[in-house]
């Protein structure tokens, strides 16, 4: 469909019949020294129909505000294997260090962290982390 909006009055106007060209393309090759392509195309007009009496159209006002909003959701617990291939692995204290969701999470004697720090070596313990060992287990 093709249409206008009047974006100071809210009137609008839809064009629901139209003509228009609609493109076919073909792709031949050649091989005498290799493969050469060529796309061509022609161009075939149609008809825009429109098989209906009802047009729903919704809009929101331009002077509408968007405040932000958050929101806390309380999900189960996650467990990642991180060695799903092993059995009766031993992971050495400090020698987790991986990516999910954007983030990279270093293992501290059993307890996790994120956002470290390249200056001060801070981060922020992800609370209720606890590899095989920690006191959690």
């Amino acid at each position: 469909m093709v249409g206008a909006i009047d974006y100071q009055t809210g009137d609008f106007t839809i064009l629901a019949l139209g003509q228009y060209s609609y493109p076919d393309y073909t792709i031949r090759s050649a091989s005498k020294s290799g493969y050469i392509y060529k796309l061509s195309s022609t161009y075939a007009s149609k008809n825009q129909t429109f098989n209906g009496d009802v047009i729903t159209a919704i809009a929101q006002a331009s002077d509408l505000n968007h405040t932000q909003h958050s929101e806390s959701i309380s999900s189960s617990e996650l467990t990642i294997d991180l060695l799903p291939a092993m059995n009766d692995t031993v992971l050495l204290p400090g020698s987790v260090i991986f990516e999910w969701n954007g983030e990279t999470y270093y293992d501290r004697n059993g307890s996790l962290y994120k956002n470290l720090s390249t200056e001060t070596n801070a981060g922020v313990q992800v609370i209720g982390f606890c590899v095989p060992g920690c006191p959690k287990h």
